[in-house]
C-alpha cells in the first residue's frame, strides 16, 4: 500500500491586494483546486490572474510536486493585463551610412526579425 505523502502549507500572498491566505494542499493535488479556491474566496476570476513561485510560472496541471514546492513557499498572485496591439505597426530603421528604412510589421513581431 502507497503510503501518502504529508500535505504541505504555502502561503498565497496577492501582489495587487497586499492580502494573503493559507492553504494546506498535498504534493499529488493539482494546483487547480487551490488557484479556483483562492479565486472564489477573494472575488477574482481565474483567468484574470496568474501564479508564480520560486520565479516559475504555475499551471493549472501543475502540482506541488511537479513545481518542487516545499512548505512555506509564497505562490504570488499577480492580475494578468491584456493589450490590445495594432495590427500593424511603423517602423523607421537608419542604418550605417544614415538611411531611413521604413517597416510596417505585425505588433507582435519579434525585432530581432526585421
Amino acid at each position: 500500500m502507497d503510503q501518502e505523502e504529508p500535505k504541505i502549507i504555502v502561503k498565497v500572498k496577492s501582489q495587487a491586494a497586499g492580502s494573503s491566505m493559507l492553504f494546506r494542499i498535498n504534493p499529488a493535488t493539482q494546483l487547480r483546486k487551490l488557484m479556483l479556491s483562492y479565486c472564489y474566496w477573494n472575488e477574482l476570476v481565474v483567468d484574470d490572474v496568474g501564479f508564480s513561485c520560486n520565479g516559475r510560472n504555475l499551471h493549472r496541471d501543475d502540482t506541488p510536486k511537479l513545481a518542487k514546492m516545499e512548505e512555506g513557499d509564497v505562490i504570488d498572485v499577480v492580475p494578468i493585463i491584456y493589450l490590445e496591439a495594432p495590427k500593424k505597426i511603423c517602423v523607421f530603421v537608419k542604418n550605417f551610412d544614415w538611411k531611413t528604412h521604413t517597416y510596417y510589421i505585425r505588433g507582435v513581431t519579434r525585432l530581432i526579425r526585421v
